[in-house]
């Protein structure tokens, strides 16, 4: 490993400084010399001669300790010379480095040629010249306190002796070879396959997956390459040993990178044979006493210990690749001279993103990494174009992720565990052992130790007899039903306890435990009698918060135990075109590795995440927007009894997501101050929030009783949207359109549906948002536009009633699967029906009811 420690001891002149400098040395080496010339100028010698000083040896022994003891906690490559000439004294300063676990190379210089030795020192500045006499009284004392003979014994410690400049040679040349251990460099070419395994962490289960390479053991064919922390976190570090020991220790074709966490390995080794204190940590209170209790002791951590190197570098038919625990941005120079604490930590900060640099860096090159440790932003394996990332906290329910290298190139595997901590168990322990977590994490939420919920058999049986409410199970992910109110009890307006309920509610079939859900149904103002003034007044809870109405659609997240999944869910549906919408939205606005957040989120803490989904392009609605975005409108329990989380830890949910939270628009203390902003969302048509138009907002009071309001100016576009859909469906059933129901709207609207009752029927289908730009800005855009076939003509009274058939079948929750194929099988025999059905604008739509049976959901959140 990198720590080594090279200690070069001699008097004045016989080439100490120089073979740190040709040794390439300089920024590893402590120096008494260099540390007198920082405490203090030259002096006035005796001989006349501005000298270094030599009066605050005390201040320069202690700067001298200091340094040498941050050097040693940092794993860093050291070279001291000086001259030590007290062998006693030299004993004490390599048992420093001793007890840490070093390796040492001692070169002695005392009984050096005195001639080269004086020649050397006369061609010296005169500043740096040391008088005769200050040599033999150095020279003196390494004769009358000689190294001792345990420091001989030592097993990590080697000794040159130099006498003269053949011997010196000869021991510059050895200073490479003692830094360089051969086990990081070698050619793996003679191996089928190389199999990268990313950090463990004391989780087993992974290992024996049916897709895991270590499956069967290690095959003597393949070489195998550990990236680092095998223990702690995980839950299973004793079964974990006792395969590693068992299986991997000591193999010839087997590679152990140190770790961080191999930190706490090392000390135990050495706690065994020592009196160490070991940190106040999850080593010692859950890992060690675990790996304990299966018999294995601190001589089988010494052995792993031993085992371990800094990195692998290594060739395979063609393909250069460098092996490390924590990564680096490129291939590093000198790297046998790299500080353990970097090689287990990396160079630049936890969060930098080593995968891009090192594909920008070796773009070209053709040489690649693999690594674990770091991974901020939960990047796939195949983080870069080059870079390998085999950091998946597996530990945390994330994937144990494995690299294979073979003549097809690389192969990723990632495989999440069956036993692991969750974040909550996680935030405990960092808070007993006073640890910062490198990992982001939310909050704790107040229901966080209870698992999730289920449907009692009472409220199960009740929504399974609505009327209203219609059961449907998830074709892409199975035993998943969906709970949602019909077409019926959003057009009639029939809300009830479970009507309400049964809004974004989604179920695992065979326990009825609920995998998502969504905020119950709540009303516009004065929609319902609960929603009026008068009803708001009386039974509000200030102060109200009033949060910004977007003009999206509704995402609601979840978790399925059953498959181990995060739910991803719109529409009443887990896949379709606004699930899948959504999770694209998700994943490519929020970046790698929100969805895995989003789904330890959920899993860990028995909630659900509900965004509003904004994508101008593919769902444009009346509010212009700049770009797709995802925002975070709530977090709630998954349980039959409503209950989120708090505004403040929806806002830590965001950070930790990496999202946009919902906005506040204002407090309002009382009614007085409620009512005058219910009017002028409702009625100012000059009423904008930061400066822009909304859709509206919904507001909250202390209870958690919510309502909406439509601003003036959202609700007017609405109406204009429907006018220009009633225009253009008149036009092409070759009517003249009837706006009469829109007669009482501002003068402004009159003026633009006049001039959209001129277009062509191309424009009309053109997005409310589009029209609204064109009329506000360059009309010609939309006037240069043309039908490319002329209106429909007028249609028969027989084709009208059959058209008005389609939609009742369509728009009715009685009729069944069967009595829809039934339906469409008719008319398909009957020619004049046949084309009918087939040009019907609602065909594609029947089609699918047919296939799927589909239910709608009311307006989003």
């Amino acid at each position: 490993m990198s720590k080594k420690v090279i200690l070069i001891r001699g008097p004045q002149g016989a080439g100490k400084t120089t073979l740190v400098r040709r040794a390439g040395l300089d920024g590893h080496n402590v120096s008494l010399d260099k540390i007198r010339n920082v405490v203090a100028g030259d002096v006035l010698g005796q001989n006349g001669l501005m000298t270094p000083s030599h009066e605050n040896g005390p201040l320069v022994w202690k700067i001298f300790s200091d340094s040498i003891g941050r050097r040693i906690s940092g794993g860093e490559v050291v070279a001291i010379d000086g001259t030590l000439a007290n062998g006693a004294e030299l004993y004490d300063l390599w048992k420093m480095f001793d007890a840490a676990g070093y390796k040492g190379l001692l070169i002695d210089l005392y009984g050096f040629d005195d001639d080269l030795r004086r020649a050397r020192n006369l061609a010296r500045d005169e500043r740096e010249r040391v008088p005769e006499r200050s040599v033999d009284s150095m020279k003196s004392m390494a004769a009358r306190a000689p190294i001792p003979p345990v420091m001989a014994e030592n097993e990590n410690l080697r000794m040159i002796r130099a006498t003269d400049q053949a011997g010196w040679d000869q021991a510059l040349a050895a200073i490479p070879g003692f830094l360089t251990d051969p086990r990081c460099r070698r050619d793996l070419s003679a191996y089928e396959e190389v199999v990268h395994i990313g950090d463990l962490q004391g989780t087993f289960s992974p290992i024996m997956d049916e897709r895991s390479p270590l499956r069967n053991g290690i095959d003597p064919n393949k070489f195998y390459v550990f990236l680092g922390d095998l223990f702690d976190r995980g839950k299973e570090n004793d079964q974990v040993a006792d395969w590693f020991i068992r299986n991997a220790l000591n193999r010839p074709n087997v590679a152990l990178i140190a770790g961080n966490h191999e930190d706490y390995v090392e000390l135990q080794a050495r706690a065994g044979r020592a009196d160490i204190d070991l940190p106040n940590s999850e080593w010692q209170r859950l890992s060690w006493p675990q790996i304990r209790e299966a018999g294995i002791g601190w001589r089988d951590m010494r052995k792993i210990a031993g085992f371990a190197q800094d990195y692998l570098a290594y060739e395979w038919r063609g393909k250069e690749v460098l092996c490390s625990h924590a990564g680096f941005g490129s291939w590093p120079e000198g790297l046998d001279l790299i500080s353990t604490h970097q090689m287990r930590r990396g160079n630049g900060h936890y969060q930098t993103d080593v995968d891009a640099e090192w594909s920008h860096f070796e773009a070209g090159t053709g040489r690649y990494q693999l690594h674990g440790h770091r991974n901020e932003r939960m990047k796939p394996t195949l983080a870069s174009e080059l870079s390998f990332n085999l950091e998946g906290q597996v530990e945390f329910g994330g994937h144990m992720r494995f690299v294979q290298l073979d003549d097809t190139g690389f192969r990723a595997t990632d495989i999440r565990p069956k036993t692991y901590r969750t974040m909550v168990e996680d935030m405990q322990i960092n808070m007993e052992v006073g640890r910062m977590s490198a990992s982001r994490f939310p909050p704790q939420l107040p229901w966080s130790s209870e698992p999730a919920g289920a449907l009692s058999d009472a409220t199960m049986a009740s929504l399974s007899d609505h009327r209203m409410v219609m059961l449907k199970p998830m074709e892409n992910l199975a035993g998943l039903v969906s709970v949602n109110f019909t077409r019926d009890a959003f057009y009639k307006q029939a809300w009830d306890d479970y009507t309400t309920m049964a809004r974004g509610l989604f179920i695992d079939g065979e326990d009825n435990s609920i995998v998502a859900r969504s905020y119950p149904k709540f009303f516009n103002h004065n929609e319902r009698s609960e929603t009026s003034a008068e009803a708001l007044a009386a039974n509000l809870r200030f102060p109200v918060i009033a949060y910004e109405k977007l003009n999206g659609f509704l995402c609601i997240t979840g978790y399925s135990p059953r498959h181990d999944a995060l739910i991803v869910a719109s529409k009443s549906r887990t896949d379709g075109t606004f699930a899948d919408m959504a999770k694209t939205v998700l994943s490519e606005t929020l970046g790698e590795g929100a969805l895995e957040r989003i789904m330890r989120l959920n899993r860990d803490q028995s909630c659900s995440l509900v965004f509003e989904i904004e994508e101008p392009v593919r769902d444009p609605h009346i509010i212009k927007l700049d770009a797709p975005r995802a925002v975070l409108l709530g977090c709630i329990r998954r349980s039959e009894h409503f209950e989120q989380a708090s505004y403040k830890d929806l806002e830590k949910i965001a950070s930790y997501v990496g999202c946009e939270v919902k906005k506040v628009i204002a407090t309002l203390p009382n009614e007085r101050a409620l009512a005058s902003f219910n009017h002028r969302v409702e009625h100012d048509p000059r009423w904008r929030f930061e400066g822009r138009h909304v859709e509206g907002a919904v507001l909250e009071d202390q209870a958690g009783f919510n309502y909406k309001l439509k601003a003036h100016f959202y609700r007017n576009w609405k109406y204009m949207r429907s006018a220009v859909n009633a225009i253009a469906k008149a036009r092409e059933a070759g009517k003249e359109p009837s706006l009469e129901r829109f007669a009482d709207l501002p003068e402004q609207f009159g003026e633009f549906l006049g001039w959209a009752s001129t277009l062509s029927v191309t424009a009309l289908r053109s997005d409310i948002i589009t029209l609204r730009d064109s009329f506000e800005g360059d009309r010609s855009v939309m006037e240069a536009l043309r039908d490319e076939a002329p209106a429909v003509p007028p249609r028969s009274k027989t084709a009208e009633r059959f058209d008005a058939l389609v939609g009742e079948v369509l728009d009715s929750d009685r009729i069944t699967e069967e009595g829809l194929r039934r339906f469409v099988e008719a008319a398909m025999n009957d020619p004049q029906k046949a084309e009918l059905l087939t040009a019907h604008e609602r065909h594609a739509e029947l089609l699918e009811r047919i296939a799927q049976a589909e239910p709608i959901d009311g307006p989003s959140f």
